[in-house]
């Protein structure tokens, strides 16, 4: 995943730039936190949910460690969401059949929702955050 300042001006180099790898699979899915612009919510084929810290000034150099790993999923993780009113609440929906809601600042899983027969592809609030769906 890259994080590209939107001042940066030109064509991006094609080797060398600053990423965030710390996932062992490909990333499904990536949102940054409403309340702070400098978390990053990842969902990846690896089963994980993985939040970073994008520094201030930009990525310098690779980041590898998260700030917080979400375990849970037991399959494809396809979808984040963030909470659009209330700080580090985040959806994920999964291959597993399953949509979770986690308190980011924790890590822990809030809620399950497993009803859905079919797998779930993406998660969306509605604006004030009353309703998901998924």
């Amino acid at each position: 995943v890259g994080v590209v300042p939107m001042s940066h001006k030109g064509k991006l180099p094609q080797q060398g730039f600053p990423l965030i790898t710390g996932h062992k699979a490909a990333v499904l899915d990536l949102e940054f936190n409403p309340f702070n612009d400098y978390l990053l919510a990842t969902a990846s084929e690896d089963c994980y949910v993985k939040i970073w810290s994008v520094p201030d000034d930009g990525l310098t150099e690779n980041i590898t460690e998260p700030v917080q790993a979400l375990q849970g999923h037991r399959r494809k993780v396809g979808g984040v969401k963030f909470h659009p009113t209330a700080d580090n609440i985040l959806a994920t929906s999964s291959q597993d059949y399953t949509v979770k809601l986690w308190d980011i600042e924790t890590g822990q899983c809030k809620i399950t929702l497993d009803g859905p027969t079919d797998i779930v592809q993406s998660v969306a609030w509605n604006t004030d955050g009353s309703r998901l769906a998924a």
